[in-house]
C-alpha cells in the first residue's frame, strides 16, 4: 500500500475582510518526504536565503528564488488541493450546534471523505488549533475509519496530529501556495514580481488565474473546489 503524509491548514477563518475561507491540504508521498526537505534546504542554500518561505516575503531582491520555489512545487510529486467555503452561506444555528468550530471539523472531514484514495495509508498532520471543540481530531478519525469501511479496498488512517507550520519546509511551501491562490482570487495582486509568479504557475496548469475553480476530481495539482455549506 502506498502511504502519504498530509500536511492541512486554514486561511481566513477569522478574517471579517473576507467572505471566503479555505482548508487546504498538502499531499506528499511519505517515501519521497526527505529528498524533498533536502531539496529545499538545498535551494534555500544556493539562494542564502535565511528566512521562512512566505508569500509575503516576495519581492525584486528575492525574486529568482521564488521561482525556483515555484519550479521545485511543479516539478516534484507534490499536490495542493483545498476547498473553499462562503462563509455568508454557513448556517451554524441549523446545522453546527451554533458553533464556529463544529463547522470548521466538518469541513475538514468534507475535505479529507471525498479525496482519500482507496488502499493507501495516509498520516495526518494539521496545524496547532486553540479550540474549544476537543474532540474535533478525534471525531474526524472516527468518521473517516467509518468512511474507510464503505471502499471496495478499504484506505487506512494510520495517525492524526498536529504539526508546527514553522518547523516545516513542506508546510511552508504550502502557505505559500494558498497565498497566492486567496491574493490571486480577491483582486489583490499589485506588485509586478507576484504577478508573474501567479503568471508562472497558472501558464503551467494551463490557466489564465489561480482563482479557477476545480471539480471534485479534475485538477490533479492544484485543486479548489469551491463547496456550498448550507445544508452540510
Amino acid at each position: 500500500m502506498k502511504k502519504y503524509n498530509i500536511y492541512c491548514d486554514e486561511s481566513a477563518i477569522n478574517n471579517e475582510s473576507s467572505n471566503y475561507m479555505w482548508i487546504w491540504w498538502l499531499l506528499v508521498e511519505r517515501k519521497h518526504k526527505k529528498d524533498l526537505v533536502r531539496k529545499l534546504k538545498s535551494l534555500k542554500l544556493k539562494h542564502n536565503y535565511l528566512h521562512e518561505i512566505k508569500w509575503n516575503r516576495v519581492s525584486p531582491s528575492s525574486s529568482e528564488f521564488y521561482s525556483d520555489v515555484v519550479d521545485f512545487f511543479l516539478n516534484n510529486e507534490l499536490r495542493f488541493w483545498s476547498i473553499i467555503v462562503n462563509k455568508e452561506e454557513v448556517d451554524h444555528d441549523k446545522f453546527h450546534q451554533w458553533s464556529h468550530e463544529v463547522a470548521f471539523w466538518k469541513f475538514y472531514y468534507f475535505l479529507f471523505k471525498n479525496r482519500l484514495f482507496d488502499a493507501c495509508i495516509f498520516h495526518i498532520f494539521l496545524d496547532k488549533r486553540n479550540t474549544k471543540y476537543k474532540t474535533g481530531i478525534s471525531k474526524i478519525e472516527e468518521f473517516l475509519n467509518i468512511e474507510a469501511q464503505t471502499r471496495e479496498t478499504p484506505f487506512v488512517i494510520q495517525q492524526i496530529n498536529c504539526h508546527s507550520s514553522d518547523e516545516q519546509l513542506l508546510i511552508q511551501i504550502a502557505d505559500f501556495l494558498i497565498w497566492a491562490i486567496t491574493h490571486d482570487f480577491n483582486g489583490l495582486i499589485k506588485s509586478h514580481v507576484k504577478t508573474e509568479i501567479i503568471k508562472k504557475i497558472a501558464n503551467w496548469l494551463g490557466k489564465d488565474t489561480l482563482s479557477f475553480r476545480s471539480s471534485l476530481h479534475g485538477d490533479t495539482k492544484i485543486n479548489n473546489f469551491l463547496i456550498h455549506p448550507k445544508n452540510v
